[in-house]
């Protein structure tokens, strides 16, 4: 995917920054994830940053739910 940034759209890759919530699901979310009114959803959202011509720019941002009843988040991170 990197290769494919850099070739494609000169984009290098840089950074991400990520935030993790609790929130209480919408009624359509509650129906498509088959929840009850007792269960939170986990809310997971990320951007990630680039390197574009030297300057750093947003590239990419990603939200997903995931049902805090199935799901844990594990995040490894590299130093």
């Amino acid at each position: 995917m990197i290769t494919y940034l850099v070739e494609q759209y000169s984009i290098k890759p840089e950074h991400g920054e990520f935030e993790f919530s609790a929130k209480i699901p919408t009624s359509e979310q509650k129906k498509l994830l088959q929840l009850n009114n007792q269960e939170a959803l986990l809310l997971s959202a990320h951007t990630t940053y680039g390197d574009f011509h030297g300057e750093i720019l947003p590239y990419e941002y990603v939200e997903t739910s995931y049902n805090s009843d199935l799901y844990t988040y594990t995040l490894s991170i590299k130093v």
